[in-house]
Formats: C-alpha cells, sequence, structure tokens
C-alpha cells in the first residue's frame, strides 16, 4: 500500500481484514468486497484514485462523516448495497448541517461497513480517514470511541433504494438506536446511514488512528497464510496472524439469537475435551472454557472453518463443524471504565469478572 493511495491492489487485503476484524458479525464482506473493487476499477479507467489519509493529517476545521449501513444483517446477502444510497444518505447530513463533507470516516473497520466507506469516500472524490471508531464490528451505534468521549452520533441520515430519506436530530442516543431500527425496518430491512459527523481535529483526537492500514496488513497476513496451507493448524494459524489460540473445537449446538437476546454456540475442544461456549448477538462477545472467561469483547473473537479456513459469521454456525476458535486484542485501547459500554455487559451477558 502506498502512503496516501488505495489502490485495486489493496482492496482484497481490506476485505480479508475486516472478514476477521467482524467477529462473527457485520454482514456479508464478500458483497462490499467486489462492488468496492468494481468502482476501483472504473475509477482507474476514469484516472482517480482514493486517497487514504490520516485524520490528523488534515485541516481541523473540514467535516468528516462516517458512513455505513444499519439493519437486519439477514437482508445484506439478499439485497445488494447500492453506492447510490450511501450517496443520498450523505447529501442530506450535508444538508441538515449546511456544510460541504470533507472526508468520509469508517463506522466499523469489521464487517461490511469497512469496506463501504472506502467505496463512498471514492465516489465523492474525497479522502478516506485512515481509522474507524470501533475497531471491529459492534451492533450498537453508541459502541463507539467517539460516543465514550462525549460526541454524539446525530444528526443521522438514513437513506432506502427507493430514495426514502430520514434525518434524525435531537433524540436521546438510545432513541436514536430505536429509530434506526425502526425506520431501516420501514425501508426493507436495510438502509444506507451517515452519522457522526464531526471535524477532523476531534476525529483525531478521539478516533482510532490507522485502522485501515491494520486490517489490511491482517487481510495480507491471512491471505498469505491460506494461500500455502489446506488445513489450519490453530497454533501456526494464529502466530501467523497475530492472535491468541483458544481451541480446535467441534460444534455440539448452536442456539441462534432471539432479537436483542443473545444466542450461544457450545462446543467440545477435540484435544483436551473442554467444554467451550460462546455466546453472540450477531458479533461474538465472550467465549469460555468449563466456565472460565478466556477472551470478550472488546477483544476480536474469530471462529474458522477447520477445513476452508474461511472466518464464519454467527449464523454460518452448524453442529457438527469442526473449527478453530481464536482472538485477537482490540484495536483501540479501552479503558476500563468503557467496558460496560463494549464488554459483554452490553451484549446483556452477565460475567462476574471483567475481561479487557
Amino acid at each position: 500500500m502506498r502512503k496516501d493511495r488505495f489502490g485495486l491492489e489493496d482492496a482484497e487485503d481490506l476485505v480479508a481484514g475486516a472478514r476477521l476484524l467482524a467477529s462473527g458479525g457485520g454482514g456479508d464482506v464478500r458483497i462490499g468486497g467486489l462492488l468496492l473493487t468494481t468502482e476501483l476499477r472504473i475509477a482507474a479507467d476514469e484516472g482517480r484514485q482514493l486517497r487514504l489519509v490520516p485524520a490528523a493529517e488534515l485541516p481541523p476545521d473540514l467535516l468528516v462523516v462516517h458512513v455505513g449501513m444499519v439493519g437486519s444483517p439477514d437482508v445484506y446477502s439478499e439485497r445488494l448495497v447500492d453506492p447510490h444510497d450511501i450517496r443520498l444518505a450523505v447529501r442530506a447530513l450535508a444538508d441538515r448541517l449546511q456544510s460541504a463533507i470533507g472526508a468520509i470516516g469508517i463506522i466499523e473497520i469489521g464487517g461490511l461497513n469497512a469496506v463501504l466507506g472506502a467505496t463512498c469516500a471514492l465516489e465523492l472524490e474525497v479522502p478516506l480517514i485512515d481509522g474507524d471508531i470501533m475497531g471491529r464490528a459492534f451492533p450498537f451505534i453508541t459502541q463507539t470511541t467517539l460516543a465514550v468521549a462525549g460526541h454524539r452520533p446525530e444528526p443521522i441520515a438514513i437513506a432506502s433504494p427507493a430514495g426514502d430519506v430520514a434525518v434524525y436530530d435531537g433524540a436521546t442516543t438510545g432513541a436514536t438506536q430505536r429509530l434506526l431500527s425502526s425506520g431501516a425496518a420501514a425501508m426493507g430491512g436495510l438502509a444506507a446511514t451517515a452519522m457522526y459527523p464531526i471535524r477532523a481535529g476531534d476525529l483525531a483526537a478521539h478516533g482510532i488512528r490507522g485502522s485501515v492500514r491494520t486490517a489490511c496488513e491482517l487481510g495480507h497476513r491471512y491471505r498469505a497464510y491460506i494461500a500455502s496451507h489446506r488445513a489450519g493448524d490453530l497454533e501456526e494459524f494464529a502466530r501467523a496472524l497475530g492472535a491468541t489460540p483458544v481451541a480446535t473445537a467441534r460444534i455440539d449446538e448452536v442456539r441462534p439469537r432471539d432479537g436483542r437476546h443473545v444466542g450461544s454456540a457450545t462446543l467440545h475442544d477435540v484435544v483436551t475435551g473442554a467444554i467451550i461456549r460462546v455466546d453472540f448477538l450477531e458479533e461474538y462477545a465472550l467465549a469460555t472454557v468449563d466456565g472460565t472467561i478466556v477472551t470478550g469483547a472488546p477483544e476480536v473473537i474469530v471462529v474458522i472453518d477447520h477445513v476452508t479456513l474461511t472466518p464464519m459469521r454467527s449464523d454460518e454456525l452448524r453442529r457438527g463443524h469442526t473449527v478453530l476458535l481464536m482472538s485477537f486484542a482490540p484495536l483501540h485501547p479501552w479503558a476500563v471504565a468503557d467496558i460496560a459500554t463494549v464488554g459483554p455487559a452490553a451484549y446483556g451477558i452477565e460475567v462476574e469478572e471483567t475481561h479487557v
């Protein structure tokens, strides 16, 4: 990757890294990857390039808007994302703020939204911020570094493929989350969004720096490993990715999530026989071995198919699969006081100890 350019050669690395950092959620990243590579090819033919710039290198008063999709994860793979919808949401937010958008930020570096930010910046011909505000994928808009620093996500704009637009402003953050969910449902279950408008100087102080490059580097290591291996050895694979190995395990039972109620998968370690439980909403939130917490959000929990070596979303877990379970340290050093916002308790999981 060049210092200030994001090219076609970087797209596959970003997609691979975003799939790992999705921690079992974040929608189907491959769809966004196809969209991004298509847009990059069109841009190259037209002589356009995507600039990747840290927030600290932009004028401090430049307005940055964070973009992505909100709604049901089940709809991601059924309805293709249209960049026009995201542009519509961005323009609605610009009209509401009466200010030009100077750069695009990524809400979450894990999952589909990581690549949609790059696509939107390319389409609008503005820089993409080398960073994000979650450091992985999280289910709620309050689970950001900006939120814990006191910045509100609003005003928020959402847009549908039919051209419907709604702008939310003035509601409490909790009410805004509910309004977003109901608005996306009214738009067919999925809506483009623009949120967390912030000046570049403030983003440089409170955002997560360098996470786009970090995701690309992780994706590059992952792709290099799977190119030379037909099966995964847990210790070797984790070492290649810079992850912490948890277990090679077989899934015995899966209980799907029910709305905001967590789901879980019960597994047994094929080496030690230990009983493992992984709790999730969409993203994996907590893993225990024989009842002891071994990893939990904000750490990134990853489940990888033992045969194909592909990261598995929580909705892809099936009884009988053998998987590699590992975790990554969070990209952001969350304070202990922030764990209530980004840790297992935020998913409705009661734990007796705090795991950072």
